[in-house]
């Protein structure tokens, strides 16, 4: 049972151990004979996992004595798979470099590749050890090792908790949006007869953010009516106020709420003043 914490093999009793079997063990024996390796993947979602004899690849010499010295490198094969993979492997032997560490193809057949491909289904791997006294190995199939998941896709997590309520929105408040004065004699007398006011007041919540009176106010002479800005109070944010129509006999002001910066408009309100004259409506 091979242990990630420490990186060591280990008995039932939780004994670190070296001895494999069939004389192959963890650490590099002394002595002078060639000394041959085979790896294995060790991949488990617990803190162990057990190294069966099927994990292992074929053996590969690395040092023999009295010969020259022996390039040597792990490689590996990868797959995506969404159903388990148990025996499946390479199938094509394929040329090894030592010194760029490259296949010279990197399909290695069976749908394994040398690079770590897209996907989301779980990554399978593949070890086998590249050896020679040369500066390329042809890596055969038969030396590749039992196919190992080495990662999985997750599954989605629960949903979050609900996030808190957001801020109360602006509201508005307009308490004479349309003022209107009329005539039946001909302009000689208007209905009201004096001026009309509107209270626009924009709320967050419960609280007043700002707010304006518009006063309209008709000129009998002429019929015509303008509107202007007569109180109010700006407790937070600016109110701003544009005229349409002035001094016509329809007029128009649209209170803009903006905010502190004065970059953006939070709210709007719009209020009409409006003169009719119906002509002597007497005859």
């Amino acid at each position: 049972t091979w242990t990630f914490a420490d990186a060591t093999f280990k008995n039932a009793s939780g004994t670190v151990i070296t001895a494999l079997g069939n004389d192959f063990h963890s650490v590099i024996p002394s002595g002078t004979d060639n000394l041959y390796i085979c790896t294995a993947i060790a991949s488990s979602t617990e803190s162990t996992d057990s190294v069966v004899a099927a994990d292992w690849t074929s053996p590969q010499v690395i040092s023999a004595n009295g010969t020259s010295g022996t390039n040597s490198a792990v490689v590996f094969a990868y797959r995506r798979s969404s159903s388990a993979l148990t025996t499946e492997k390479p199938d094509t032997a394929r040329t090894y470099t030592f010194a760029d560490g490259t296949f010279n193809n990197t399909d290695l057949g069976n749908s394994f590749t040398s690079n770590l491909p897209s996907g989301t289904a779980s990554l399978y791997a593949c070890t086998a050890v590249a050896a020679s006294t040369g500066t390329t190995d042809e890596v055969a199939v038969a030396d590749w090792s039992s196919p190992q998941v080495i990662a999985v896709q997750g599954a989605d997590g629960a949903d979050g908790a609900d996030g808190s309520d957001g801020a109360s929105g602006i509201t508005t408040q307009n308490s004479y949006p349309y003022m209107g004065w009329s005539s039946g004699d001909n302009a000689t007398t208007w209905v009201p007869s004096g001026t009309l006011d509107s209270t626009v007041a924009f709320r967050n919540g419960g609280t007043v953010v700002g707010d304006v009176t518009i006063r309209g106010t008709l000129d009998t002479s002429t019929g015509n009516v303008s509107l202007a800005e007569v109180g109010g109070e700006d407790t937070t944010d600016d109110i701003t106020v544009t005229y349409s129509g002035q001094n016509s006999d329809s007029a128009s002001a649209t209170v803009a709420l903006r905010n502190s910066a004065n970059t953006a408009t939070l709210a709007e309100a719009t209020v009409i003043a409006v003169a009719l004259n119906l002509g002597n409506l007497g005859k």
